[in-house]
């Protein structure tokens, strides 16, 4: 069986290859929250460009899902500046949740699966595409690997070359978009490193047992 090894899991790994291979052991997935419920929320809105349609439905999803009403409020101040921004960035939205993988060399490739998802896609009006990922808060994004590995797995995607992808970031507590885009140099190096991490990851694993 490959070890699967997430985008959004990268750094994580990075700080600590033996206890990210324990929590793959563990498993689980996070608890659904309000977050959860704005991001998808988020992305519906380009179905039909309506917030007052975007509003029931995630007034809909909270009912459905939390009890408590208190600290709702934030969060429908949040969609309203997330259609704000949205509309004064100026692109044009082509997809969402747009499932990416990295290639690896066969002989990784074979051990290892590399994927993750970026979660919305536009078409820039000088030209390009920018791939968005979502964040709850501010955070400093730009030297974390995966970025550049998105930028390339995107551009294969589309068959188009990687400088034209800008990979970036949407803040949801302060409504800003940020973007980073990386040379092929960079690129290079961010693969040599994930190929590096993958080297410990099978370093720390277990073995798998013998068959009897």
């Amino acid at each position: 069986m490959k070890t699967k090894v997430g985008l959004r899991e990268i750094e994580e790994a990075l700080r600590n290859p033996r206890a990210f291979v324990r929590g793959q052991r563990t498993g689980g997935y996070p608890r659904y929250s309000r977050f959860m419920a704005l991001r998808s929320t988020a992305l519906d809105f380009h179905k039909d460009n309506d917030l007052s349609t975007a509003q029931r439905v995630l007034e809909e999803r909270f009912r459905r899902s939390f009890k408590v009403i208190k600290g709702n409020d934030e969060y429908f101040d949040m969609l309203k500046k997330y259609v704000k921004s949205f509309l004064a960035l100026g692109t044009t939205f082509v997809r969402a949740r747009i499932n990416v993988s990295i290639q690896l060399p066969e002989e990784y490739g074979d051990e290892f699966q590399v994927s993750g998802q970026i979660t919305r896609l536009d078409i820039h009006p000088d030209g390009g595409y920018r791939a968005w990922l979502f964040s709850r808060t501010p955070e400093e994004w730009q030297a974390e690997l995966k970025y550049p590995l998105i930028q390339e797995a995107c551009a294969k995607q589309l068959n188009v070359g990687p400088q034209e992808i800008v990979p970036g970031v949407y803040e949801f507590s302060g409504g800003t978009y940020t973007q980073c885009q990386y040379t092929k140099h960079q690129i290079r190096a961010a693969n040599g490193r994930l190929l590096r991490l993958l080297d410990e990851i099978k370093r720390v694993r277990p073995s798998p047992k013998a068959k009897s």
